[in-house]
């Protein structure tokens, strides 16, 4: 916590710890000395009473918690130069990403769909230049995989790691997950953390190896065990789990992501909304509002397919009227996909 004394609670609290200077309203006398004699007159006690505000005011800002903001946002092919038959994104479109990044302002955010390292140096580099710096970057290299996975944090990461190397079966046959999953632990404010998973499953595009649906099924299940183990070894754990999920909300996927009972995920589900501008709906009356975060343009459809999925433990500090799947007349020039942010206010 920078440039920020902290100073014990007991010193302004209106409890028996603090008799010291808390005067009682009922002027009763202290020790034989009436409230009148202990204030020695009004300028005094103008003097008392602007001091204790300001004590106040700054235990406020000591005191008052954190907001914590998640993004997840699939760039679609950033690439800045040629790659396996790919074209570099256009300056137009990746300036319309960039826009976007600066409009949404989060702590974190997980790119999908990076083509290099260099892309997520070039992309943070430019969110510098118009005044967005994100001091920690993470980027997890799949092999056999064009495209990858980045964060962008203004929390530390403490620990990083890339499942890449994890196995599943399927027509007894050995896969890989097609992208890696992302495991961080980032240091929050006043000691705490969080434990962020990144995925982005496979497409419902099919390959002539396996069903589309058979293996992000699989990876979702991959995920899951991955999951529960940290949960076990840590059950009150902030954890999130932010990315392209490929699937619709009612699928299998989700269904096996979510879970049920002690390690169950609950869905945040923003619906739009504007960046700096609380919609007001709440959770429930929100269920009637869109909330979708992509377009299929060959089949002219849109759908829910990036999500946040947070911890019970996590989830009752979330604000859902901040929270929103961006609203931008642009953002069909940066990408097929929506960014969509939750917001947490921790106290």
């Amino acid at each position: 916590m920078d440039h920020c004394v902290i100073m014990p609670a007991y010193l302004i609290s209106p409890n028996r710890r603090s008799s010291s200077i808390w005067f009682p309203a009922t002027g009763q006398p202290i020790k034989g000395v009436s409230l009148c004699a202990a204030l020695p007159c009004a300028k005094h006690l103008q003097a008392y009473y602007l001091l204790l505000c300001l004590l106040c005011f700054g235990m406020e800002q000591v005191w008052a918690g954190q907001t914590v903001s998640l993004a997840t946002y699939n760039l679609q092919h950033y690439r800045i130069q040629s790659h396996e038959g790919y074209q570099p994104k256009s300056p137009r479109s990746r300036e319309v990403i960039h826009q976007s990044l600066l409009s949404l302002q989060a702590d974190v955010v997980l790119l999908q769909e990076l083509g290099s390292h260099q892309a997520l140096e070039a992309l943070s580099s430019q969110l510098t230049d118009q005044g967005l710096y994100y001091p920690f970057r993470v980027f997890l290299e799949t092999p056999g995989s064009s495209i990858h996975l980045g964060l962008l944090s203004q929390f530390k990461p403490i620990r990083v790691r890339h499942h890449h190397t994890n196995v599943f079966v399927l027509y007894g046959r050995g896969f890989k997950p097609s992208r890696g999953f992302m495991e961080v632990d980032l240091a929050l404010k006043q000691g705490k953390q969080l434990k962020l998973w990144g995925a982005h499953l496979k497409s419902k595009r099919q390959v002539n190896y396996a069903d589309q649906w058979d293996l992000r099924t699989s990876e979702a299940m991959l995920l899951k065990s991955l999951m529960e183990q940290a949960h076990q070894k840590h059950p009150d754990a902030w954890m999130v789990l932010l990315g392209d999920l490929n699937d619709d909300p009612k699928s299998r996927t989700l269904s096996c992501l979510l879970g049920r009972g002690r390690y169950a995920l609950k869905d945040t589900r923003p619906i739009e909304g504007v960046p700096g501008q609380a919609h007001g709906w709440s959770k429930s009356q929100g269920r009637i509002h869109a909330a979708w975060t992509h377009f299929f343009q060959s089949e002219d459809s849109h759908s829910r397919l990036d999500y946040i999925l947070v911890t019970p433990s996590l989830f009752r500090f979330l604000c859902f009227e901040k929270s929103f799947v961006m609203r931008s007349p642009m953002w069909a020039l940066g990408s097929d996909h929506r960014p969509v942010m939750a917001v947490f206010e921790i106290p």
